[in-house]
């Protein structure tokens, strides 16, 4: 198992198929003790373990919305960053209704996660909040995801 994987990542270097396989074998090591924002992730609408957890990336296309598919199922929480460090983190829950919360600024926008989808997530371009950070052009994006 690599655990520099996560710290590589966070470093802005780019996400290879081994990054992904890593952190897949990591999260399933990790088991029932992992935590996404303090809360486990069993707790979300019925998850088991952290191994139902779908971690993938995107690539922004700068259009007012964008469809992510093949995540495997509805999420109750995602959280999005660029890979490169360059834009705000974002954050929604199914409780959040049409709102993301920007983890940089800690507060609630619309149009940047706007749904959470049958099999994935939308994002938007920013444009009634701060500003496109979370479907900027060519920008590469990590997603956890945990199912409802």
């Amino acid at each position: 198992m690599t655990w520099n994987t996560l710290t590589n990542l966070s470093q802005g270097q780019i996400v290879t198929e081994t990054h992904m396989d890593n952190i897949r074998e990591n999260i399933e090591y990790l088991g029932d003790n992992i935590q996404i924002g303090g809360v486990s992730p069993k707790d979300f609408g019925g998850a088991k373990s952290a191994s139902e957890m779908a971690i993938g990336t995107y690539t922004g296309n700068g259009s007012a919305t964008q469809a992510i598919t093949g995540v495997g199922f509805q999420p109750d929480y995602l959280h999005v960053y660029a890979q490169n460090g360059s834009y705000n983190g974002w954050e929604k829950s199914s409780h959040d209704g049409t709102k993301a919360r920007d983890l940089t600024h800690i507060y609630y926008q619309d149009d940047h996660i706007i749904s959470l989808d049958s099999d994935g997530f939308t994002v938007g371009d920013g444009t009634s909040g701060i500003g496109n950070s979370a479907n900027v052009n060519t920008v590469v994006y990590v997603y956890p995801s945990v199912p409802e």
